[in-house]
C-alpha cells in the first residue's frame, strides 16, 4: 500500500479534535467515521497508515485485532505528533514538502519529518 501524507494530516487533525485526554479514542474505523475523515480512503488504508503512525511516533496509542479488523486505542498526539502538524499548518510549508516529495517520487515518514522542520524554519527564520 501506498504511504499518503494527506491521510497522514487528515488522522492527526482528528486525533487532535477528538479532545478525549486521558481516556482514549476507541478507532474501529467505522465507514462513517472514515467517510466524514477522508471520503475518498478506506478503513484498511486508515488502519495502515495509524500503524505507520503508532510506529513513526507520531501518536500515543495501542493496537488490538477484533473480528472487524484493527482497532486502536488511540490517548492522543506524541510531543513529535503536534510537532508534525504544525509544521504543516505553517504557511505555504505543506504544500512545498508535497511538492518536493513528488519530484523525488518516494520517500518515508522518516524523510517528511525533517523537510516539515526545516521549511517551517525558513518561513519562519526566512533563510
Amino acid at each position: 500500500m501506498k504511504f499518503d501524507l494527506e491521510v497522514v494530516k487528515a488522522l492527526l487533525e482528528f486525533i487532535e479534535e477528538s479532545d478525549r485526554y486521558p481516556n482514549p479514542v476507541v478507532h474501529t474505523l467505522r465507514r462513517s467515521q472514515i467517510k466524514l475523515l477522508y471520503p475518498e480512503v478506506t478503513r484498511r488504508k486508515i488502519s495502515y497508515h495509524l500503524e505507520r503512525m503508532l510506529e513513526g511516533g507520531l501518536v500515543d496509542a495501542k493496537r488490538s485485532m477484533n473480528r472487524e479488523g484493527a482497532q486502536f486505542f488511540i490517548y492522543g498526539l506524541t510531543m513529535e505528533g503536534h510537532t508534525f502538524l504544525e509544521n504543516a499548518r505553517c504557511k505555504g510549508v505543506w504544500a512545498k514538502v508535497k511538492e518536493r516529495l513528488s519530484d523525488a517520487g518516494s520517500f518515508s515518514l522518516d524523510i517528511a519529518k525533517p523537510l516539515l522542520v526545516e521549511y517551517a524554519k525558513n518561513t519562519i527564520f526566512g533563510t
